[in-house]
């Protein structure tokens, strides 16, 4: 069953009454979600089928921990003034604190907020374990997105601009891939530059 709201449509699963987080399709995704970026993919994958006893109760305490964590971690960002600007993009380091199965997550939280500038792009880069490559995230809101920018592009013209062969792309809206830790701000200056021109170009 759906219900039209004044933006987009709410899902509500009927049967689910007894779990307000199951209750609503975005919510359930959301915990879906939380279950796998924490390494807990098999209890994510029995609610999914069906299990509304166990499996239940431990996907609430990780959802609330993994909300606990995004949380954090965008204070820390804010807090410690790790968000930087260009002319065209703005970015963070998740250093220590962020891990990178959340980065895309964090960029979204902060790109969702009142709390950052929403006219620019928003990239956010995490160390990879065991390799010297960084993963990147990036997200843009729709007004950018009808301005022109197309991050799925941004990235794949960067990549070529720094002389990468990493694969990466994504949609206009999200996009992402991974980068060898000694050329991260080169990219970055290469997607300010190709965020600029699509900007242009939709004038």
């Amino acid at each position: 069953m759906c219900f039209l709201n004044r933006y987009d449509y709410e899902y509500i699963f009927i049967n689910e009454t007894r779990h307000p987080e199951l209750l609503e399709a975005s919510e359930f995704a959301y915990l879906l979600n939380s279950c796998g970026k924490t390494g807990n993919a098999s209890i994510g994958i029995a609610i999914a089928m069906g299990d509304r006893n166990k499996s239940i109760i431990e996907a609430k305490e990780i959802l609330k921990k993994y909300r606990e964590k995004l949380e954090k971690s965008v204070d820390w960002i804010l807090n410690q003034h790790k968000l930087h600007k260009l002319e065209f993009v703005q970015y963070f380091y998740g250093e220590d604190e962020i891990p990178e199965e959340i980065i895309g997550t964090i960029c979204s939280s902060l790109l969702n907020s009142q709390l950052i500038d929403k006219t620019k792009p928003i990239f956010g880069y995490a160390d990879k374990i065991g390799e010297d490559f960084y993963k990147v995230s990036s997200r843009a809101t729709l007004d950018l997105i009808n301005s022109g920018v197309n991050l799925a592009e941004v990235i794949k013209v960067a990549l070529k601009l720094t002389n990468l062969d990493s694969l990466g792309g994504g949609h206009p809206p999200a996009a992402g891939t991974k980068i060898k830790k000694e050329l991260i701000h080169e990219f970055l200056l290469n997607c300010n530059k190709i965020v600029k021109k699509q900007l242009s170009w939709k004038r």
